[in-house]
């Protein structure tokens, strides 16, 4: 379903790997300003399970910018449903581009977007290698 900004702070405050880089809602808010948006939570049994959100960074371009699934419903198919969901609406929009990044430390996202689809386009150095940053895209 869809969601806002408020839902999608309590989303990814309540993630462990997000503890320590927590956006506050004021800078959530400030992101995603002004930008076509969406903001997807799943949900099973009533609970929050995981969050999608991003916004148009140019013409028929997308960012996937915030998700997570959490730990509890991991495996289960929440982030490959949220992934489905969001490239439905793109295409749907007429977008042509998704794009992502993720850190060396974060393997199953790593592996998560080989599976489906997903390129390596760019590769950004932070010293720790765990923190180096790995650019992902799809086209549609």
């Amino acid at each position: 379903r869809k969601g806002g900004v408020e839902e999608l702070v309590k989303a990814h405050d309540s993630l462990p790997e997000f503890s320590a880089s927590s956006y506050g809602f004021r800078e959530i808010e400030k992101r995603l300003e002004g930008k076509k948006s969406i903001i997807l939570l799943a949900e099973i049994n009533s609970e929050l399970a995981g969050f999608k959100a991003g916004y148009e960074t140019s013409e028929g371009e997308f960012y996937s910018w915030l998700g997570g699934t959490m730990p509890k419903y991991r495996g289960k198919g929440v982030a490959t449903n949220l992934l489905m969901s969001l490239e439905f609406d793109l295409i749907e929009k007429g977008y042509k581009r998704l794009y992502f990044n993720t850190k060396n430390k974060y393997k199953p996202m790593i592996f998560f977007a080989v599976k489906h689809g997903f390129n390596i386009f760019d590769f950004e150095k932070r010293g720790d290698v765990l923190n180096n940053r790995i650019w992902f895209e799809k086209s549609f």
